[in-house]
């Protein structure tokens, strides 16, 4: 009886904290929509636009999903199927925002590029001025990254087991497999981060590097 109390505390836990997960997140959404109607609202549809507006959009129709799964009343067979929509949609999620530098840089569109400069691939390749050898190795490294973390999120779902007892979504059983999604993901960062690497150690003696002027115009 003392487990079963304590399941259901962590469970009340974990429900405070995703309804201030999304308290949060309609907040900060709160704070920049008069920007984001200004600048991106009343620009053309790009590829960019599109892939901004995704990822902009998709983390609440996550959230809704995480507050539909909290709710008492879901029956086993609900409770998979919410899971699978939800992990989807974080799953794509982080594959656009991966891919969305490739997709800034291959389009040209310079005046809403630096609205995600920050972005650490986006950044490698302009370290390499562009250089469409460099654009196909990170591509290359983008879609192997996208298509381990598919496979291995849909084989993670299949094993998945909810409590039949409860009425609600407590998860009674399942794989650890989980972790090679974020593996491949902290893998393919690291690459990124070991070619800017590189390519400092080889243009240290430059004061005018590519390297240097994006480091600069980031301090700045």
């Amino acid at each position: 009886m003392a487990d079963l109390f304590a399941i259901l505390l962590h469970l009340q836990i974990v429900h405070y904290i995703d309804v201030s997960a999304a308290a949060i997140l309609v907040y900060d959404y709160l704070l920049t929509i008069r920007m984001e109607i200004e600048y991106v609202w009343k620009a053309k549809w790009t590829l960019i636009k599109i892939t901004y507006v995704i990822m902009r959009y998709m983390p609440f129709l996550s959230v809704i999903a995480i507050l539909i799964i909290d709710a008492p009343g879901l029956t086993p067979t609900v409770c998979v199927r919410l899971t699978r929509f939800y992990s989807f949609i974080v799953t794509i999620d982080v594959i656009i925002s991966e891919c969305k530098p490739l997709i800034s840089a291959l389009s040209r569109t310079r005046d809403l590029i630096h609205l995600i400069s920050a972005i650490l691939t986006l950044r490698t390749w302009a370290v390499y001025g562009h250089n469409f050898k460099m654009g196909v190795v990170l591509l290359a490294l983008y879609l192997a990254m996208a298509i381990c973390g598919t496979i291995n999120m849909v084989l993670f779902l299949t094993t998945l087991q909810y409590a039949h007892f409860f009425q609600m979504c407590i998860v009674t059983g399942g794989s650890r497999r989980l972790i090679v999604n974020w593996l491949v993901l902290v893998a393919y960062d690291a690459v990124t981060c070991g070619l800017l690497a590189f390519k400092a150690y080889h243009s240290r003696a430059h004061a005018l590097s590519p390297i240097n002027n994006i480091t600069h115009s980031h301090i700045m």
